[in-house]
């Protein structure tokens, strides 16, 4: 694939495959067509099968990591809980040590 930038030319490999190139062209063409067209729905048909060619699904959904969501959650209420126990345990050391020293 070629691109012209400022006048100079600029090359790069194009990494899909050729079943992803097809499945591109199709989208293509369909977005020329109207929607309740024949030729659309065939269109419709062929994606569909090169799709599952592909292993990929038109409505692709990604999942959430819901356990590295709720093991950086415990992990930072620890860590804010610790912190927050080492400043209170500091200034009640502190005030017990004032408290005996002036009875």
């Amino acid at each position: 694939m070629k691109i012209k930038v400022n006048g100079m030319k600029i090359q790069w490999r194009d990494r899909r495959t050729n079943l992803e190139k097809e499945i591109d062209s199709v989208l293509e063409e369909m977005a020329k067509l109207e929607k309740n067209s024949e030729e659309y729905t065939n269109l419709l048909s062929s994606l569909d099968k090169l799709c599952s060619a592909s292993g990929k699904s038109k409505d692709k959904k990604t999942e959430v990591p819901w356990v590295a969501i709720i093991t950086g959650s415990v992990a930072l209420l620890q860590t804010i809980m610790i912190l927050n126990h080492e400043q209170l345990n500091v200034i009640t050391s502190k005030a017990g040590s004032m408290a005996r020293g002036r009875v």
